[in-house]
Formats: structure tokens, C-alpha cells, sequence
């Protein structure tokens, strides 16, 4: 069977059919998602100033932050587990619904008491709202069977028809003028809609296992693997959302604002690498297991590939960044140029990132991943602290890149274990063809 874009053809591990036609309906939802969104988003900058779309920004920061740990971090590890051990599939699905239904909760509490904490304004208010959000979002986990079976038609049909719905909504509350405080409650509903379209999507599936009762010796067994991805996702999180928080703690939210603006058009971007990434990772798995040296290989090319997308990204987003930041957001958002100028050349090192996360995972090596993301947002905290006072915003967008950098392809030099996929990131950031035969 032919693939559906000839670019997943050429790569070897986008070669089996499922996995192409599973990358391009990703693809398709998650372009989608960014037009609308970046309309969306556009238009309610313009509507709300940069004041109150900094106090919206610095609250959803914040639970998105929080929100890297309603899962636990055990979503690698379950469909991984459910692509070596099909017989446990009802088990591991029940188990890891319970946990992120605790986890969701957890979560929502933590982001809301964090915001009464940090902030004496409206961020407060809107930061409770949102975390309704992370509570809502159980419903996610069926996507993880989804994912483990290569067919991403039904969860993207599911998703896609509850963000088009609040989408609409959120269109409804732009031409009524609202204020922030109703958009914190759209984006709360979505993650409950889509939760639910996703349970109907996969009650569709005649061939779905039957969720059992979640069991502690699994869940237990889950955590006890994944709890490094818990501190990595939070870590990780910290410095991709961290600069928004301070900013609005050590400059205002006119800052939020102009910074929230930039990264509006960045990370915009990040589905790329997570829906090819993810793509490859049920194949790559299998393969590690039959031929290491082609696993590698094939990993060196899903590198590759992401990092020419950054370059292009970075190089073209740089050079459009007056127009996108004065022209598409407005005059208000003027200021926003450098900033964006500067975000874009963190795309190029979250995108080889990235394409780690398979190696990560089949190795084992999750406390080394752990490690790295903690530097990045130690890393993160510190510039923030030293560049805030000095160059304001300009100065986050210095220490988000700084950042990446480091926790995403250099803290790998530092590790004997890690060295091997810091060379096949250094060869992918040069474009450098895969090397014959990566060893250790």
C-alpha cells in the first residue's frame, strides 16, 4: 500500500504502511488544530490587549505546568506495554485510568492552590477555572490503545470533532466581547468533551479489550518505572513554561502578554516532531528487538528529519517575525518581534529532542532523561532570574533557548550511557547522513 505523503516513504521507520497512514491522519488533525488555533488564538490577543492576555497566559502556563504530572508520566510505558503484552491490555488500561483520574485530580488541586499562592489578581480566578482542566481529562487514556494499535483515524475524529466544538465557542465568546474568565472555562470544557469522545471512539472499536479493574501490583509496576518521567515532564514543563510565570512575577502582565504572543507562533510547531516521534515508536520498538544496528539507523533517520524541519522553521519564522508580531497580532504587539526571533531557534533543539524520546524509552534510560530535563529547568530558573530584570522578555526567550538546548542534546555528552544518542543528535543538527554503524 502506498504511503499518503511520500516524505514518510522515504524514512525507513515511516516504510510500513500502518505507520505512514497513522502519521498522516496525525498530521492532518494536528495541522488543522494549528490553523484554527492560531486564528483563534490571533484574534482573541487582538481582542483582549496584552494586559489581559498576559493574566490568561500566566494562568494557563501554570496548569499546564501542573498538568505534566496528572498522567504520572505512565503513557509511554503503557503503550509500549500494550504493544509487548497484548493479553494485559484490559489490566493496563483500567489501571492507568484510575491513575489518571488521581493524577488529574492531584493536579487541578495543586495548580489552583499554586496560582492562590503566586498571584493576588485575576490570574487567581482564571488559574482555578482552568485547572478544572487536568480533573476532566481521564478520557485520554484511551488514546493510548489507539496509539499502541497504529490507528490514529478514530482518536483524531474524536478529538478533532470536540476541539472543533469548543472552537466554535470560543469564536461565539470573541464576537460577545467576553471577558478572560470565559475563556479559562473553554478551556477546561474541552479536555471534558474530548475525554468523552474518545470513550465513544473507542466503545466503536469491536476489537478494543474490556477495561478491568484497575489492579495496585500494576499500578505499582508502572509507577515504579515511570516516576522519572513524572519529575522529567514536570522539569521539562518548568522550562517550556516557567519564563511566563516569572514574567509575570518579576516584570507584569504586559510582558505575559508579548512573551504568550511569540510562543503563540512557536509552539504552535511542537506537534511535528511528537506526532512523527510517536508514529515511529510502536516500529522502532520491534525493530530494536530483530536488528540494533537498523534500529539505530532508522532512529538517526527520524533525526535528521526533524532537525532539517527546524531549520526551516527557525530560519523562516526569524525572518517573519516583524510581520507576524506587529501585523498579525496588531501594533500593540509590536514589541513581540525579538522575542519571536529568538523562540524560533528553540524549535530546532526540542525537534532532535524529540526524536530521542524512542531511544529513551527502549533503553531504559528514563532517570538519565529524568537528569537532563531537571538541568534544563535549573538552567531555565537561573537565567530567568538573571535576565528577567535586565532584558525583560527578550531576556526569557534567551533563557527558554539556552534551555533547550542543553536539556534536549548536550546534557547527553555528560552521561557514558547517553554519549551514543548525543552523536546521532550532533550528526541530525549538522544534516549529516547517518552514520554506517553507531556503537556505543
Amino acid at each position: 500500500m502506498r504511503a499518503p505523503f511520500p516524505l514518510f516513504g522515504r524514512l525507513a521507520a515511516f516504510r510500513t504502511p500502518g505507520n505512514a497512514r497513522n502519521a498522516a491522519w496525525l498530521i492532518l488533525e494536528k495541522g488543522f488544530r494549528w490553523l484554527v488555533a492560531l486564528t483563534v488564538g490571533v484574534w482573541l490577543a487582538r481582542a483582549l490587549g496584552p494586559v489581559q492576555f498576559g493574566a490568561l497566559a500566566s494562568a494557563l502556563a501554570l496548569v499546564l505546568l501542573w498538568g505534566s504530572a496528572a498522567s504520572f508520566g505512565i503513557d509511554n510505558v503503557v503503550v509500549r506495554e500494550l504493544v509487548r503484552t497484548p493479553s494485559a491490555r484490559g489490566e493496563l488500561l483500567g489501571t492507568a485510568f484510575a491513575l489518571r483520574l488521581l493524577g488529574g485530580a492531584l493536579a487541578g488541586l495543586g495548580a489552583a492552590l499554586t496560582g492562590w499562592l503566586l498571584r493576588a489578581d485575576l490570574a487567581v480566578t482564571l488559574t482555578a477555572i482552568a485547572a478544572v482542566n487536568l480533573a476532566v481529562g481521564a478520557g485520554e487514556v484511551f488514546d493510548l490503545w489507539f496509539q499502541a494499535e497504529v490507528r490514529a483515524h478514530r482518536a483524531v475524529v474524536a478529538r478533532t470533532l470536540a476541539f472543533a466544538v469548543i472552537s466554535a465557542a470560543r469564536v461565539v465568546l470573541l464576537l460577545n466581547h467576553a471577558s478572560p474568565t470565559a475563556f479559562a472555562w473553554a478551556f477546561a470544557a474541552e479536555a471534558a468533551l474530548a475525554s468523552v469522545a474518545l470513550a465513544f471512539a473507542y466503545r466503536a472499536e469491536p476489537a478494543r479489550p474490556a477495561l478491568l479493574a484497575p489492579t495496585f501490583a500494576r499500578a505499582r509496576a508502572l509507577l515504579r518505572e515511570s516516576w522519572p518521567n513524572i519529575v522529567s515532564g514536570l522539569a521539562m514543563m518548568a522550562y517550556m513554561k516557567l519564563d511566563r510565570v516569572l514574567l509575570g512575577e518579576l516584570a507584569d502582565d504586559r510582558a505575559v502578554g508579548l512573551y504568550g504572543a511569540a510562543c503563540t507562533l512557536t509552539e504552535a510547531w511542537y506537534f511535528l516532531p511528537v506526532v512523527l516521534a510517536s508514529s515511529a515508536t510502536p516500529a522502532l520498538t520491534r525493530l530494536r528487538a530483530t536488528d540494533p544496528a537498523a534500529y539505530l539507523i532508522r532512529l538517526a533517520q527520524l533525526a535528521r528529519l526533524l532537525a532539517a524541519l527546524g531549520w526551516a522553521l527557525g530560519l523562516a519564522l526569524t525572518l517573519a517575525a516583524p510581520f507576524l508580531a506587529g501585523g498579525l497580532f496588531g501594533a500593540a504587539y509590536r514589541d513581540a518581534t525579538p522575542i519571536l526571533a529568538i523562540l524560533a531557534w528553540g524549535l530546532l533543539f526540542a525537534f532532535v529532542g524529540v526524536a530521542a524520546s524512542p531511544w529513551y524509552l527502549n533503553e531504559g534510560l528514563l532517570r538519565p532523561a529524568m537528569w537532563r530535563h531537571l538541568l534544563g529547568a535549573a538552567l531555565n530558573l537561573l537565567l530567568n532570574l538573571l535576565f528577567i530584570p535586565r532584558w525583560g522578555a527578550p531576556g526569557a526567550a534567551c533563557a527558554t533557548v539556552i534551555a533547550f538546548a542543553s536539556a534536549h542534546v548536550f546534557a547527553n555528552a555528560l552521561d557514558p550511557r547517553t554519549r551514543v544518542i548525543f552523536r546521532l543528535q550532533l550528526r541530525a543538527l549538522l544534516l549529516l547522513p547517518p552514520a554506517p554503524a553507531p556503537t556505543a
